[in-house]
């Protein structure tokens, strides 16, 4: 059984990288076919070292000559057992048996196994022992001897695949049982063996296209011997290749589709463990695109799961990751010290290596630098004394270590310890994929800290080994940082040739976001250049680009998350057309960078389109009360207001310190809640002084957003100011801000209605400010324990006797039926009880329930979560009235805003969504409310009602003795948020 070698190593994976380049490039299933034909032609005729295959037939004839064939445990009983699976393995071993038996002694009864392999593909439906029943029948002893190899084979490449030093060894034994099976039939062990090379081509070589085709190949042949257990490793790989690869939509949707084929076929072996595994990677997912929330609710989800031991520690590290990203440093601290706890009592040395360096990053964002030091010390100790083959961990230690050293001002120790990340590509010379990663790591970093011309050398060696090897995906993010460099050195045609590579290699094979990413750095060059129309005709291009981009998520939370990208490119696309004075252009794609979530709720079918700025003017125009919009932008220099009116557009740019502003309201949102404290320890010099440092604050916010930026600001009684807010100004309550800091101050409400606004032209179908409906459907959901919510709702009835009161007349009620309930069309929903909405973790927000029985003593608790909001369809809600505390809370995204209770419900379609921005006493807002809804039936405006509501506080705080001033606190929590004018 020796098999003859054939050209050199070099030659081959040069091979490897031309199927590669050919099969990316291809633009036709029948030639991708051929390339996938040309690989399994590869793999079957690779070399073999003459060594392994004397070692695999010693061990087989060894196993041959010292097997005794004894007595086999009969499966007289296979048709009781329920496991089909338990069969199959069975069934498997006792045929194993007997080829090994075969083998020894070249004769051998089979007619036993008959009837159990037909019984187990006409009853159990898995159309493959039968053929193989017939197969193994009809073995010589020499097939047998065949089929033994072939399964040792399979088993050692198992054994050889989970690091990169032992992969050619893995395929070696991959190749050797292909070449066996070439002689025998073993379908099932064809396919343990491409699993395994299908996980080698993306995990150790990058080949990520081929990979998932050598996938997508024998998921079709694992459906056609029923072969599901190794159905649900390939499709796991195929996911986590696209993971690898950068191509998140995708990998999401893939793991989302492989969790629905495990939870439809939950009897196959190990579908737990690739269920955990997919959750674990689609909270990794989320956690990369910088969809914090989400994958912190994926968290909770997973630990709700019996997890192991490494699963326990990976969700740790995932929730410390998110934290330090967040800004939550002791919150993240905790939850590296519970992984690093789990992983030294398991003695998982690859883990803990990497929280030592995830430590030490932690502590270089805090400026404990000597911290930060040692535990990237104590993680280059454990690899040289447990793994010092562990290339890429280290190189990545060494230059966070680096990071440190330039950060402190010691530019010598930080040069030094960059050239030892060096010398470490010489031990990465057989693994391109790894020396690429490293040279393009080592590269960004160095452009980061201002090393352009050594930053320049280690991209460049990158791309040359990108394209050597087609390493293609890698390489177009190589390309892009290598064009970032060549910018920042000024170099704008060695740029501008890169920039076009990207884009002739994406547009070949479709990668819409490299092309994303390339449209918005040549649009850079060329303002860089001061050719703004050709960056206004790029920005179009890329802004198309984004648009066809967006259609295919059908998550919209992973939409939300992937405007964080983008969020900046078309920022600038805007201050494009501002150069331009383009104020109707620059309007609309300021829309698109905040309207985009909107406009492609796929989950909800809406039908959201642009407007021109035109549509709006018009519209506003024949608008009673006068209508005024603010549309602002925050770039990190400058702030951009557009005022739109009866008399046109203004724009007004203005440069601003960025962090300065945002400590500014962070410090005024600060005063705002600290209010409830000056009270509880009552004193009116405390308090007067508080009212002053907090209207001073306000005041200053007031003049840099509106006051010293707009000049034609109409204000009036009978006027409502449309705040389309950007950034972190998503958290201010514009209502307080005070216009006039004089004796005694004046709010921006006293001047004006406001109301707030997701976008300013995305929705065609809604451009009206008429809110009343006289034939007024309410739903209540009230809880009975709030002081005064009997008053409220007798309040209620009276002014609509037809209002629908949540409650059971069954002890048996179940959340069904509550969701059921609150699906009939009413048209104003309030939600009269307490809520939860975490600004961490938007996903677990919720509206507690309270349903009330005929026991005044019993009574029903839910929790109407964000998905259970976003499930249903709230397009006949012309008002969401949120009682609780923060409804108007949650997470803060690039572009769409606050992610919480209050979007969920914008997003599935209500109209208007009342919500507050602190916790404020229930008693307190239940008198505000029942003022709100006696406003609105004076004036059928909810936006007018809402202001009246709030002056009426305002004046009943300045004549009160106790609060002595018009405390924001106390009534300016509650805000409106509009779908329409």
């Amino acid at each position: 059984f020796m098999f003859i070698l054939c050209a050199c190593d070099i030659q081959r994976d040069n091979e490897l990288a031309v199927l590669q380049r050919a099969y990316v490039f291809s633009d036709s299933e029948n030639e991708r076919d051929k390339i996938i034909n040309q690989l399994e032609k590869y793999f079957i005729n690779m070399p073999i070292p003459d060594s392994l295959i004397q070692k695999l037939n010693s061990e087989v004839d060894t196993l041959i000559n010292t097997y005794n064939l004894g007595t086999l445990s009969q499966l007289e009983n296979y048709r009781d057992e329920n496991n089909i699976y338990l069969i199959e393995g069975k069934y498997y071993d006792q045929i194993k048996s007997k080829i090994i038996y075969l083998a020894k002694h070249g004769t051998v009864s089979y007619e036993e196994f008959d009837s159990v392999a037909h019984y187990l593909d006409n009853k159990l439906g898995i159309n493959y022992w039968r053929s193989f029943y017939i197969e193994v029948n009809a073995f010589s002893r020499e097939q047998a001897k065949y089929w033994l190899l072939a399964h040792a084979a399979a088993e050692k490449c198992k054994q050889y695949s989970d690091s990169y030093d032992k992969i050619k060894t893995a395929l070696n034994y991959a190749v050797f049982g292909l070449q066996c099976l070439q002689h025998v039939n073993d379908e099932r062990i064809r396919m343990d063996i491409y699993q395994r090379i299908q996980y080698a081509l993306y995990k150790y070589f990058g080949y990520y296209e081929l990979s998932g085709a050598l996938g997508e190949r024998y998921l079709v042949t694992c459906d056609d011997i029923g072969y599901k257990l190794r159905k649900n490793s390939i499709r796991c790989h195929i996911a986590t290749a696209y993971f690898e690869s950068g191509k998140l939509t995708e990998a999401l949707s893939k793991f989302k589709s492989l969790i629905t084929s495990l939870r439809e076929n939950n009897t196959v072996p190990y579908t737990e463990w690739y269920l955990r595994n997919s959750l674990l990677n689609i909270a990794d997912i989320y956690m990369w695109s910088g969809n914090y929330a989400h994958a912190l609710a994926m968290c909770d989800t997973i630990e709700n799961r019996d997890l192991s031991q490494s699963e326990k520690l990976s969700v740790y590290m995932i929730r410390g990751l998110i934290y330090r990203n967040l800004g939550n440093y002791e919150t993240a601290e905790k939850k590296y010290n519970i992984a690093l706890n789990i992983a030294e009592k398991s003695q998982d040395l690859e883990n803990t290596i990497k929280l030592y360096n995830n430590f030490g990053y932690l502590f270089l964002k805090l400026s404990e630098y000597q911290k930060a030091l040692q535990y990237f010390g104590n993680a280059l100790i454990e690899i040289e004394n447990n793994s010092p083959d562990s290339y890429d961990l280290k190189s990545n230690i060494l230059l966070n270590m680096a990071n440190v050293y330039m950060t402190m001002g010691n530019y010598t120790k930080a040069d030094s310890i960059l050239i030892q990340a060096q010398i470490i590509l010489a031990n990465l010379g057989t693994n391109p994929k790894g020396q690429a990663d490293l040279l393009n790591m080592l590269g960004k970093y160095q452009t980061d800290i201002g090393q352009y011309e050594k930053a320049y050398i280690n991209l460049c060696k990158a791309d040359s080994t990108c394209d050597l090897n087609s390493l293609i995906k890698i390489g177009l993010n190589v390309k892009l940082n290598l064009a970032e460099n060549l910018l920042l050195q000024q170099k704008y045609k060695d740029a501008e040739r890169k920039i076009s590579e990207v884009l002739s290699i994406a547009d070949q094979i479709m990668d819409i976001e490299r092309q994303i990413d390339a449209y918005a750095a040549m649009g850079r060059l060329r303002s860089i250049e001061g050719d703004y129309e050709q960056a206004s005709h790029l920005s179009d291009l890329l802004i198309s680009k984004i648009k066809q981009l967006s259609k295919g998520f059908m998550d919209v939370y992973r939409l939300i998350a992937y405007q964080q990208k983008i969020n900046d490119y078309l920022k600038a696309a805007v201050e494009y057309d501002i150069h331009l004075n383009r104020m109707h252009s620059a309007l609309v794609k300021l829309d698109i960078a905040k309207s985009m979530v909107f406009l492609h709720n796929n989950g909800h079918n809406k039908s959201y389109e642009f407007l021109s700025v035109s549509d709006v003017q018009n519209t506003i125009r024949n608008l009673k009360p006068d209508v005024q919009i603010i549309d602002y932008m925050l770039t990190n220099k400058h702030l951009y207001t557009f005022v739109l009116n009866n008399n046109g557009i203004e724009l007004s740019g203005h440069s601003i310190n960025y962090d300065s502003l945002k400590l500014d309201i962070s410090n005024y949102l600060g005063s705002i809640n600290n209010t409830i404290n000056i009270f509880k320890n009552y004193n009116p010099e405390n308090v007067d002084e508080h009212y002053r440092k907090t209207s001073a604050i306000s005041h200053r916010v007031y003049k840099v957003l509106i006051g010293d930026c707009i000049k034609n600001i109409k204000t009036n009684s009978n006027s409502i100011l449309y705040i389309i807010p950007d950034d972190y100004l998503h958290y201010i309550p514009f209502a307080s801000l005070v216009v006039n800091n004089g004796e005694i101050p004046k709010f921006l409400i006293e001047e004006t209605g406001i109301a707030y606004l997701p976008g300013l032209t995305f929705n065609k179908a809604q451009l009206s400010s008429n809110d009343s409906d006289k034939n007024n459907k309410i739903f209540l959901a009230s809880d009975p324990s709030i002081s005064n919510m009997n008053t409220f709702i007798e309040f209620l009835k009276k002014y609509e006797p037809g209002i629908h009161i949540l409650n059971s007349s069954t002890e048996f009620y179940l959340k069904e039926d509550l969701l059921s309930e609150i699906e009939n069309e009413y048209n104003i929903y309030i939600f009269a009880g307490h809520s939860y909405a975490n600004s961490r973790n938007h996903g677990t927000s919720y509206i507690e329930m309270i349903v009330p029985t005929k026991k005044h003593d019993v009574n029903h608790k839910f929790q109407l979560s964000m998905q259970d909001v976003m499930d249903k369809n709230w397009d006949n809600a012309q008002l969401i009235f949120l009682l609780g505390c923060e409804t108007g809370g949650g997470s803060l995204y690039k572009g769409m805003g606050i992610s919480g209770l209050q979007s969920s419900f914008l997003l599935a379609g209500a109209k208007n969504v009342v919500a507050s921005l602190w916790r404020i006493d229930a008693a307190q807002s239940l008198n505000q409310a029942g003022n709100f809804f006696k406003q609105y039936m004076q004036t059928d405006d909810f936006t007018i009602s809402l202001r009246n509501m709030q002056i009426n506080a305002i004046k009943k705080l300045k004549q009160n003795q106790y609060f002595r001033h018009a405390h924001p606190y106390f009534w300016g929590s509650f805000q409106i948020t509009k779908n329409n004018y």
